[in-house]
């Protein structure tokens, strides 16, 4: 059965309502204690663009260079560099004094050195798999000698 309920925004929206007969108002009722579609798609957006700012205003922090790309880029990768990132941060503060003297830090630091200094929203976007996997997110900066 399809109605009309007042949502808890206000708004009016054309609901489907299955069930048995005796369960229909309470699904109705749960229906209206709900948002509109509209509504939670601008409650959405807007927190992607609170998570979005902050990730900017931590990168402007840290000193990591504005990314290049769409509106819509930008505030995605911003997100996943500051994971990347952190994820790199947390695995050279795990790092030992004795591997800090071998020879190979000094590569791992020019590899995190180039991963901060990436400034293209896409290639973040396009190793977002990468996740909380630091080796990963350097990987394509180290090279093995």
């Amino acid at each position: 059965m399809k109605v009309y309920v007042t949502r808890l925004c206000g708004h009016n929206e054309k609901v489907a309502i299955y069930g048995k007969y005796d369960q229909r108002d309470a699904a109705l009722e749960r229906e209206k204690a709900k948002v509109c579609a509209a509504c939670y798609a601008a409650r959405k957006d807007e927190a992607r663009q609170q998570a979005a700012q902050a990730a900017a205003e931590q990168a402007q922090a840290a000193g990591l260079p504005a990314l290049q790309g769409t509106e819509k880029q930008i505030a995605w990768a911003e997100q996943i560099r500051a994971q990347a990132i952190q994820a790199v941060d947390a695995l050279l503060a795990q790092q030992g004094d004795a591997q800090r003297k071998d020879p190979r830090w000094a590569k791992l630091e020019a590899a995190t050195a180039a991963l901060r200094g990436q400034a293209q929203a896409a290639w973040w976007i396009d190793h977002r798999a990468n996740g909380a996997d630091a080796k990963a997110w350097l990987r394509p900066f180290y090279q093995a000698g």
